[in-house]
């Protein structure tokens, strides 16, 4: 079995971009696994992403300030196997 843990954190609040997140936070988790005999496998994996922008604003066409609270989260995941074919006559034909 395989397990595989990726986390990130992103820090852009000095920026002052109002594109850019002030803070944004991404974990990824992966799993494997695979029987001794090779008969099947399974995969999966969890990803969530986090993103917050709450200090940073920009004038619009009319001049007046807009203010940004934007948070969002996002959360996949999947999950995936094989197991392969057995054939009785694979043998025979080579």
């Amino acid at each position: 079995m395989t397990v595989r843990v990726t986390p990130s954190f992103l820090r852009a609040d000095k920026t002052a971009l109002p594109t850019e997140p002030a803070e944004a936070n991404k974990v990824n988790v992966a799993l494997a696994y695979a029987n001794a005999t090779g008969a099947y496998a399974v995969s999966g994996y969890y990803t969530r992403r986090t993103r917050q922008n709450n200090t940073h604003s920009f004038t619009g066409a009319d001049g007046g300030i807009a203010q940004q609270d934007r948070e969002g989260a996002l959360d996949q995941f999947g999950v995936a196997g094989t197991m392969p074919r057995r054939c009785s006559t694979c043998a025979t034909h080579g």
